[in-house]
């Protein structure tokens, strides 16, 4: 994915309010996140978009959490799980590292792929 869908965000609402992310952390996750995304991240950073509507995350923020949802899942590995993004009411928006997009609405225990 390219960094177009990204600026459009920044277009509509502005920037989310981080900073730029390091290129070392950038690198440690080229591969298993969208290109795009990377790139937004290297000129934008992460962080909680004017609003409060969604937030650009640290994945490894996530880890633990990861860890204890998907323990025993015999179709999905946490440690190849990946929280980008998480919306107003703590919906997760996550990649397995194959770009296959997945969500978790956390309220109404309901997960796509």
């Amino acid at each position: 994915m390219s960094l177009r869908p990204y600026l459009e965000l920044v277009e509509q609402h502005s920037a989310p309010n981080g900073g730029p992310v390091p290129l070392h952390e950038i690198n440690s996750y080229r591969g298993r996140l969208p290109e795009g995304l990377l790139e937004f991240w290297a000129k934008y950073g992460r962080g909680i978009w004017p609003g409060g509507r969604s937030q650009l995350c640290d994945p490894a923020t996530f880890a633990p959490l990861l860890e204890e949802l998907f323990e025993g899942d015999p179709e999905f590995h946490a440690e190849d799980l990946l929280v980008y993004a998480m919306g107003a009411f703590g919906n997760l928006h996550l990649t397995d590292g194959s770009m296959r997009a997945i969500l978790i609405d956390v309220n109404y225990r309901f997960f796509t792929v």
